[in-house]
């Protein structure tokens, strides 16, 4: 479950940057804005077999995207975390562990930036795109 342990590893490494951040895998009903959902688009593997697996060989791609919510008037605010986000993540090493008590080294890269407003009373949304490469 490489996927879910990087996304996790990803929302921990946030908390850790900022502790007043509001992060998460799934939005919750009483959810605090602004907030940031870390979503998985797409993840690729070559599963190699056991034997043949080496440390630090590719294990995984993993294409991951974070979601900015305001819903401030304006952009500014979900703009201002969104800036923050991208400095802590862009070019970050990331330590995911796996079930054997182990870890692999996950290098995030960003991707793309786009902006939406959902109209004057709706959400102001900012999604970056990242993908990492799980090493083993």
């Amino acid at each position: 479950m490489t996927d879910i342990q990087m996304i996790a590893s990803v929302r921990q490494y946030l908390l850790s940057k900022e502790q007043d951040l509001h992060v998460y895998l799934t939005i919750p009903p009483n959810a605090k804005y602004p907030l940031i959902l870390v979503e998985l688009e797409e993840i690729w593997s070559t599963y190699p077999l056991h034997h043949q697996r080496k440390r630090g060989d590719v294990q995984s791609r993993i294409k991951f995207k974070i979601n900015i919510f305001s819903q401030r008037p304006g952009i500014e605010e979900a703009a201002q975390l969104s800036h923050r986000v991208r400095n802590y993540l862009e070019g970050a090493s990331l330590e995911v562990p796996i079930e054997t008590g182990k870890s692999m080294i996950s290098i995030l890269r960003f991707l793309a930036c786009i902006s939406e407003s959902t109209g004057s009373e709706g959400y102001r949304v900012i999604r970056q795109f990242y993908d990492c490469l799980v090493r083993g």
